[in-house]
């Protein structure tokens, strides 16, 4: 007499294939919805006022010198002399903000165009940083991962957010792949839970379009 199949393995991996299916799905779908206002090339961002530097805590077991704050910073430098934002607005823990503005110091950027917005989560960074600059268009200078989620987000609130992203160091594939499934995730959880078209409570008047259009 054969044995009979048991359900339960089959429902688990079927289970995990649409899992894993819409984790490609929303991985993909920020990509493409995100493709026309995120670039690593400063001619094809528009000047805008500001820009938000959201800042990651650095990996305890890396070097300090490998730190994405330190790229960012860099980033800054580069909008600033080419005209592309005229102030910076930093969100994350106290101790690492401190040290991103040190960093935008070091390199040139006033004190004065240098503000901390607290320790905030991406999207209350959109919304205060959105906020203080007192119109919709706005830059978001981070690491891909980061930069397309926050200008996804961001898209979906009718900010003008375009993001300069930022170059993450190599790392062997086993660094890697745990790092891109928490993203995914990320993007994942955006789609499903609703946060990004939530409406914010602030004004919703049209915003600024780019110097190149939408």
């Amino acid at each position: 007499m054969g044995r009979t199949p048991r359900a339960f393995p089959r429902l688990a991996f079927t289970a995990l294939y649409v899992f894993l299916g819409l984790l490609s799905f929303s991985y993909w779908h920020v990509e493409r919805a995100t493709f026309l206002y995120v670039s690593d090339d400063l001619a094809f961002l528009p000047a805008t006022k500001g820009a938000l530097l959201p800042i990651e805590t650095p990996d305890e077991n890396e070097p300090l010198w490998r730190a994405a704050y330190l790229r960012q910073a860099d980033a800054a430098k580069r909008l600033f002399d080419a005209g592309k934002a005229r102030a910076f607005y930093l969100a994350g823990e106290p101790l690492v903000v401190r040290a991103a503005a040190r960093a935008l110091a070091d390199r040139g950027i006033d004190a004065w165009r240098v503000t901390d917005l607290g320790e905030l989560d991406a999207l209350d960074a959109l919304v205060a940083c959105r906020a203080a600059l007192k119109r919709r268009e706005f830059l978001v200078v981070a690491e891909d991962e980061i930069v397309r989620r926050a200008v996804y987000v961001a898209r979906k609130r009718a900010y003008a957010a375009y993001g300069y992203e930022t170059k993450p160091f190599d790392a062997p594939w086993e660094k890697r792949f745990p790092t891109s499934i928490a993203h995914s995730v990320n993007r994942f959880s955006d789609l499903a839970s609703g946060v990004a078209s939530q409406l914010a409570n602030d004004d919703r008047s049209p915003f600024l379009r780019a110097s190149f259009g939408e």
